[in-house]
């Protein structure tokens, strides 16, 4: 596989052949195909060990009597929380597949990882601002 460097910078992402710091179009910083390569291996071994450590946490709840105590709201938000995190984690394993293959990065794919944990940031923060603000109108009622 002959090298080549890719420019990060979000307005260029050009690819040259060779090993370059720094973009001749732009200006910006470039990694090379075998830097980018090992970031996808990282990020690979990252997300299997995820998918392994949740495949963990189910077995150790099944093999406990697998018995819910929750309300049904919390049981649904509990499956779409982990269901968001496993889309996650099912996206950031195709991006680090591409990185080890082609030695680039696909620039939707990342965008539109970056917006999933953006997302999932924003709900977690807002839901826990909603629960605090619950708490604080029950003692107020009470």
């Amino acid at each position: 596989m002959a090298d080549h460097s890719t420019c990060m910078s979000r307005s260029c992402g050009i690819t040259v052949d060779g090993i370059v710091k720094i973009c001749p179009q732009c200006g910006g910083f470039m990694r090379s195909s075998r830097s980018i390569r090992a970031f996808g291996w990282v990020m690979l071994i990252c997300g299997v060990t995820a998918f392994a450590l949740m495949g963990w946490m189910f077995r150790a709840f099944l093999a406990g009597g697998g018995a819910f105590t929750g309300t049904r709201g919390q049981a649904l938000f509990a499956l779409g929380g982990v269901s968001f995190l496993v889309l996650f984690l099912l996206l950031a394993s195709v991006e680090s597949l591409y990185m080890v293959v082609t030695g680039r990065t696909n620039r939707r794919l990342v965008r539109t990882l970056l917006l999933l944990l953006s997302v999932y940031i924003l709900g977690i923060v807002l839901l826990g601002m909603i629960g605090n603000l619950t708490n604080l109108l029950s003692a107020f009622g009470s």
